[in-house]
């Protein structure tokens, strides 16, 4: 009788242990207004690195500064878009000539479609400071109806080398799923969710109820993303003012 209640109990513990590691593997991810990566930049060099973004991306006089050596990244001309913005990016120098890249210095782009543009729709930041050894973020403007109101970036957890590759994300690791798209996004028009992976849409779906401030969306998904995948979650209206995008994964 000892034996099998002692059979029982570790059952039973075996089986709590199961389903809190269930529950546990789910993870919430969310956005609110003008906190959407559009890029971001991994300082692996021993001095602070600054990106400083004017006339939202569109400006002649964006800078970036590495060691104290400040570089000029023309945003006024046909360097729009966000692949584009970035090459200029990694061309930086310290005053020694040393690239970027070879300082250690690395950006992720993986967070926006190739067409993107930085025309105006990135947030005017006076200065974003990235101490070494960490991420800075440069930011979407949600307001600007051209460029995505909401974008929600899960970076594939592949190894980098880098220190907090995956610190958008923590914890996630192996393949996963996406489970549920909600959030309330403000704004007037339609809401249009869309879920791309490695920048292949895989998923879209519009909800129309009229140009009212709030549409609160709550759909139920299934959607498999590899662990070499980068997956982009976005929800755009006509116009767009504040509000929130969450994704859960499991």
């Amino acid at each position: 009788m000892k034996t099998k209640n002692t059979l029982i109990g570790v059952l039973g513990f075996v089986l709590c242990v199961g389903l809190a590691m269930s529950a546990s593997a789910a993870q919430i991810h969310s956005a609110i207004e003008d906190a959407s990566i559009a890029f971001r930049c991994y300082n692996g060099d021993d001095a602070n690195v600054t990106i400083v973004i004017t006339t939202a991306g569109a400006g002649a006089d964006n800078t970036i500064t590495l060691d104290g050596n400040t570089i000029t990244i023309d945003g006024s001309g046909n360097d729009d878009t966000i692949a584009e913005f970035v090459t200029l990016l990694e061309a930086a120098t310290n005053a020694a000539g040393t690239l970027a890249g070879d300082l250690g210095i690395f950006f992720d782009q993986d967070s926006a479609l190739a067409a993107d543009s930085t025309d105006g729709e990135l947030l005017t930041d006076a200065g974003i400071v990235i101490p070494p050894g960490t991420w800075g973020n440069v930011y979407w403007d949600t307001s600007v109806a051209a460029g995505p109101g909401w974008n929600l970036y899960i970076p594939d957890n592949l190894p980098k080398g880098l220190a907090g590759w995956g610190d958008v994300t923590p914890g996630l690791s192996g393949g996963y799923a996406i489970k549920r798209v909600t959030g309330m996004p403000g704004g007037t028009g339609p809401v249009t969710a869309s879920i791309y992976l490695n920048r292949t849409l895989v998923w879209q779906s519009v909800t129309d109820t009229g140009t009212v401030h709030a549409i609160n969306l709550n759909t139920e998904l299934n959607i498999p993303v590899k662990a070499g995948e980068a997956a982009i979650i976005r929800a755009d209206r006509t116009t767009e003012t504040t509000g929130v995008l969450t994704v859960v994964t499991e």
